[in-house]
């Protein structure tokens, strides 16, 4: 075989290797855009006047876990304490509740 033949070889090579490449990263920069949920929006809480927080968090289906960290509760007892004690609104109640929910699925 030729110098020339052999360097042609090569280059061939060499384009389908950086052409994989390029492929392959943008596939997988695809699936990294979209996120491990998928982005999703998470669904509106439910709220009634009156409720306490453990009632708030069966209607809702958030784990004590979550509840406790995002609304920094003590105890058990807590949790039978009304929403309204808090002293939060209901947007941040929400902000909280989502912080909590994304730090406890990762």
């Amino acid at each position: 075989m030729t110098d020339g033949a052999r360097g042609y070889r090569v280059f061939v090579k060499l384009i389908v290797c950086v052409a994989a490449v390029i492929l392959l990263s943008t596939f997988v920069s695809g699936l990294w855009q979209q996120g491990p949920e998928g982005k999703r929006k998470p669904a509106p809480l439910v709220y009634r006047d009156g409720m306490t927080i453990a009632e708030f968090g069966r209607e809702n289906g958030l784990p004590n876990a979550v509840l406790r960290k995002a609304l920094r509760l003590q105890g058990q007892e807590d949790l039978e304490k009304k929403l309204d004690q808090l002293g939060l609104s209901r947007p941040e109640i929400s902000e909280r509740i989502d912080r909590s929910q994304a730090l406890e699925t990762e």
